[in-house]
């Protein structure tokens, strides 16, 4: 058994399945200026009866569903043969029968680590803050999505083939909401429509950015289940304790950052405060519906006994290029309705002074409660923004 695993596997669950499904053609490969002439031999030479049992299963995918992970792979295998690193994979040895559980039959005797067992397995190099980034993404809205050089060159051909109105009918039809107006989920795609409910976020000008929209790919409760059942597993007791940490439903990576400055606990640097609803609907009333244009609207952070809404504003992290000219409708709807809607800027929160005077600010209002601002404190909040705000956790510069 080769099993895909760690950053790699989280990349694979990352890579939205328009990409991951296109089988490249070999002269888009060989003809490709992106690629150096070493990696197209790597790819295109003909198997060797001597191939190892990890090299031929692994090149034999990378132009299909494999292109989407940054190269070197990392995999673990039961196969005692000594495996030197080379630059399409690293291999560490492992009893991968006790993993089956948590793995998904990719085929071939392949398989990949589910979203739990690679946030775990992660866990040996990455802080409790990189962790959780990771798990609020999984359990959002959104994937990031990095383009590796295989995985442009099929972008490029959905384009040529589709023209660009595909990415912009796609992106019309990612998911927005998680919760609906009575506070309970809202239906998640079945297994059959998942592929079609990813959507990439497009830049003002129409260009693909890394954010995609989709389905969430884990729960919190099935995260702290698959955690609960592994066994024997480096940084799995660390990886326990973030589960009651996890907040579902974030859209962006602008979401994740700021929910996690003001709800995780202050040893992590965070204010405490209870946790809002992410990506909440709000049914509108009809006169707020003459404001808006719409029955409803959805709150990034929305706090209904408090009647407060948090809205991180960063043009990027919007599916369509209209989203910022509703903005304005929407928040006098809500106004209207007697909600406060207090906006921040991806600026505002990644600077401390800035971010402070605005929790300042919502704290006097709604009561919410404040840590002490001592020494330690304010350490560990500049801290955890300086973590929250550096290279996005999971990209590696290769």
């Amino acid at each position: 058994m080769i099993v895909i695993s760690g950053y790699s596997a989280f990349a694979w669950w990352r890579t939205p399945p328009i990409i991951r499904d296109t089988i490249l053609p070999v002269d888009a490969v060989r003809n490709s200026p992106v690629l150096t002439r070493r990696f197209k031999t790597l790819l295109m030479r003909p198997s060797r009866q001597n191939e190892g049992a990890v090299t031929e299963p692994l090149r034999s995918r990378i132009l299909s569903d494999l292109k989407g992970i940054p190269l070197p792979i990392e995999v673990c295998t039961d196969d005692i043969t000594r495996h030197k690193p080379t630059p399409l994979y690293t291999v560490r040895h492992a009893n991968v029968e006790t993993l089956k559980p948590h793995l998904v039959d990719l085929g071939g005797g392949l398989y990949v680590a589910s979203p739990e067992l690679a946030v775990v397995q992660m866990m040996r190099c990455i802080s409790d803050v990189d962790a959780l980034k990771l798990l609020y993404e999984a359990t959002g809205l959104y994937a990031v999505f990095t383009q590796t050089p295989l995985a442009g060159i099929a972008a490029n051909l959905i384009k040529q083939e589709q023209g660009t109105a595909c990415w912009n009918a796609a992106s019309k039809q990612g998911m927005s909401a998680y919760w609906d107006e009575y506070g309970s989920r809202c239906p998640m795609p079945g297994d059959e429509d998942v592929a079609a409910s990813w959507a990439p976020c497009l830049s003002r000008s129409g260009a693909m950015t890394t954010l995609w929209k989709r389905p969430p790919i884990t729960t919190r409760e099935r995260y702290e289940l698959e955690v609960a059942r592994m066994r024997h597993l480096s940084g799995l007791k660390r990886a326990r304790k973030l589960a009651p940490l996890i907040i579902e439903g974030a859209g962006s990576p602008l979401e994740t950052n700021m929910v996690m400055i003001i709800c995780l606990p202050p040893e992590l640097g965070g204010e405490g405060w209870s946790a809002p609803y992410l990506n909440r609907r709000i049914a509108l009333s009809p006169s707020a519906q003459l404001l808006s244009g719409s029955s409803f609207c959805i709150g990034d952070q929305v706090w209904p006994d408090s009647k407060l809404v948090l809205e991180e504003n960063g043009r990027e992290y919007h599916t369509d290029r209209d989203g910022f000219a509703e903005h304005s409708g929407r928040r006098a709807a809500l106004e209207s309705m007697g909600y406060t809607v207090q906006e921040i800027t991806y600026a505002q929160m990644s600077r401390y002074e800035q971010l402070e005077a605005i929790l300042l600010s919502i704290a006097a209002q709604f009561d919410f409660p404040l840590q002490p601002r001592t020494p330690t404190f304010i350490g560990k909040r500049k801290g955890l923004i300086s973590l929250l705000f550096s290279k996005q956790q999971g990209e590696k510069s290769r």
